[in-house]
């Protein structure tokens, strides 16, 4: 077994073992800006916030859902409108 040393390893080194569609998920990601990677973060938050918020039987989950889904929302759109206006400036 060798160890990644980071150094010239392209993500068909890296990732080659993997499984062709996670293979291709890790690629895609990799691809995106900062930006566009905080903007899906942000959205994957939002949706996580808002199930836990519709389908946890906890109440105390619940309400951190439902208080947790606006902001990360808001978030994920303020990341979409960067991304998209830094994209069109450089």
């Amino acid at each position: 077994m060798t160890a990644v040393t980071g150094h010239g390893d392209g993500p068909a080194v890296r990732w080659g073992r993997l499984p062709g569609p996670l293979r291709a998920a890790l690629v895609a990601l990799q691809a995106l800006t900062a930006d566009r990677r905080d903007a899906l973060l942000y959205g994957a938050s939002a949706v996580f916030a808002g199930a836990t918020a519709l389908l946890s039987g906890i109440p105390l989950y619940r309400e951190w859902g439902a208080m947790a889904a606006g902001p990360y929302a808001a978030a994920a759109l303020l990341m979409a409108v960067a991304a998209r206006d830094r994209k069109s400036v450089v």
